[in-house]
């Protein structure tokens, strides 16, 4: 089974919000931040920070947005959270700032324009915000809205990095792995990886994973790999999951187990990653720790073609699918 280029190509890093670190709606560390009386279910919070964002508390604006772009204790609508995202960035919430960037890169709620949501980033960045320097290195690097530039996406990410947010370590980890805007350091990259899981990065992790794996700037170490790609598959890093299923499956640093294989295959697969969808799809056409089903393969390889999988779209042509 081929297993190849996971960690070599880009992926999308979306969605980065604002929310991650504090302020989940119903918490009791984001209302009182906000001056909201605790204790009240999630439909009484956003209530309260709608009088709030009305008395003009730019963040309560920026989180009462958030629940209503996810449609917690409000209905989902993009629109209305795209103008509490501008309500909120006018009034100097640099979140605020972000989460319209966010909206803007998308096109969800509004038309999208990539050249705003660069600004926007920018100017969450300059007030201090080491999630907007982030994402402005993430837009930089992918050339959206701006020429592409990976040297000074490397600069963005190494100063939010330096801020403490775990995904740029590990994006300049990439940048050093691939000498991509920076001299290539695999040394480097392993310390980047390390430092991202060492501080809660699930994405550090699997990178780190893959580093033993591939005895790239470590010593080769199966064993190590497989203990990486775990801890990022439980954090949530749906890539963790594949790499890990391919462990299992190729008994590499662990016994082979085909059953679990296929399991973190569909893990990954569910979580949008397409080699894992390939994958599975493969274990599931030849009848390999899972029931043979050919149309379902020809699904899976389907999905794994519309999420970017070059192989997946070659097996489904060869099964007849689109």
């Amino acid at each position: 089974m081929v297993h190849v280029g996971l960690h070599n190509d880009p992926m999308p890093r979306w969605p980065r919000l604002a929310l991650l670190a504090v302020a989940l709606a119903g918490s009791a560390t984001g209302l009182a931040a906000q001056g909201v009386a605790t204790g009240q279910d999630i439909g009484g919070a956003a209530a309260q920070y709608q009088s709030a964002c009305d008395a003009r508390t730019s963040s309560a604006c920026t989180h009462l947005g958030e629940m209503a772009m996810r449609g917690d204790g409000v209905p989902r609508d993009d629109v209305r959270a795209v103008a509490l995202f501008e309500k909120g960035c006018t009034g100097g919430s640099p979140e605020g700032c972000i989460d319209l960037a966010f909206m803007l890169e998308q096109g969800r709620g509004v038309p999208q324009n990539l050249v705003r949501a660069v600004m926007l980033f920018q100017l969450a960045c300059d007030k201090g915000s080491v999630l907007g320097c982030t994402d402005l290195g993430f837009m930089y690097r992918n050339g959206r809205g701006v020429t592409q530039d990976e040297a000074f996406a490397a600069t963005l990410y190494q100063k939010a990095c330096d801020g403490g947010n775990v995904l740029a370590c590990s994006d300049l980890g990439f940048l050093f792995q691939n000498g991509r805007g920076v001299a290539q350091d695999d040394q480097r990259a392993v310390a980047l990886y390390q430092k991202s899981c060492e501080e809660g990065g699930s994405l550090g992790c699997t990178n780190w994973g893959f580093m033993f794996q591939s005895g790239r700037g470590v010593t080769q170490d199966d064993a190590r790999a497989v203990a990486l790609y775990q801890r990022g598959c439980d954090a949530g890093n749906s890539l963790g999951c594949t790499d890990l299923g391919f462990m299992f499956a190729e008994g590499r640093g662990t016994p082979q187990d085909l059953a679990k294989a296929a399991t973190l295959y569909e893990k990954g697969c569910d979580g949008g990653v397409g080699l894992g969808c390939t994958d599975l799809g493969l274990m599931v056409e030849q009848g390999r720790g899972v029931t043979k089903d050919v149309d379902r393969a020809r699904t899976l390889y389907e999905q794994a073609c519309k999420a970017g999988d070059r192989s997946g779209c070659d097996n489904a042509k060869r099964l007849g699918g689109g």
